[in-house]
């Protein structure tokens, strides 16, 4: 028996189920008496019993636990994990989000990136797609990630999302907001003083701004909202 297996066994024990590993045919199963739920993965299990991540620190011999879910637009895949939205530049931007994602690889999270792999600009209803798709996907995130890159563009209407979507965090968790936003700027980004400015009006000084950021260290602040959450 692995550790992550005493670890769902105890979590089925305090909900009086009884856990079982090859059942019926199935891979897995929670049941009592007169009820059962089959499970495809044993992440599946974890996320039913609601068992912390932070406590999985062991993986099973035979099977690798999932590691972070990339949620990519258009995809309608929908989040299994604390999800964050990469918010920032995308056109005549470097692929910022590539480098975020992977300091995330290993992390359970939910990653919302709208960076397409192919956005198809015959398509006359494509930018109604992406910015509906972004809209309900905000609507969904547990943290607001913004990044702003030192590219080419100034990202004006990042600008707008970001004050847009920092009064939509203040709605939809009044009680701790402040402790789901992320904000980066990367050293020499020309509007970086207009960043600042409007997070603090916005913020009441309550969400701090890193203003010499990289990929990396804005992952690392992502990783502390997790571990808040969590």
């Amino acid at each position: 028996m692995t550790d992550i297996e005493t670890l769902i066994i105890e979590a089925a024990d305090r909900q009086d189920l009884t856990y079982a590993h090859d059942f019926n045919g199935r891979a897995y199963a929670l049941m009592d008496t007169n009820w059962i739920e089959y499970f495809d993965t044993r992440d599946e299990v974890i996320k039913f019993l609601d068992i912390p991540m932070k406590m999985i620190s062991v993986e099973s011999e035979d099977e690798k636990m999932t590691q972070a879910q990339i949620i990519t637009a258009p995809s309608k895949e929908e989040p299994i994990f604390i999800s964050v939205f990469l918010a920032g530049g995308i056109t005549n931007c470097k692929e910022w989000q590539k480098d975020i994602i992977d300091e995330l690889d290993n992390e359970y999270i939910s990653i919302f990136n709208p960076r397409q792999e192919h956005f198809d600009i015959s398509d006359k209803n494509a930018s109604y797609k992406q910015i509906l798709w972004e809209f309900e996907r905000l609507e969904k995130m547990d943290i607001f990630s913004m990044y702003f890159c030192n590219d080419n563009s100034d990202q004006p209407i990042c600008m707008y999302e970001l004050g847009r979507n920092i009064v939509r965090m203040q709605n939809r968790f009044p009680s701790d907001w402040e402790n789901r936003i992320v904000i980066s700027v990367e050293d020499g980004y020309k509007r970086a003083q207009d960043v600042l400015i409007q997070t603090q009006l916005c913020t009441k000084g309550k969400v701090f701004v890193e203003s010499n950021a990289d990929p990396k260290l804005h992952a690392e602040y992502i990783k502390e909202k997790i571990e808040y959450i969590i």
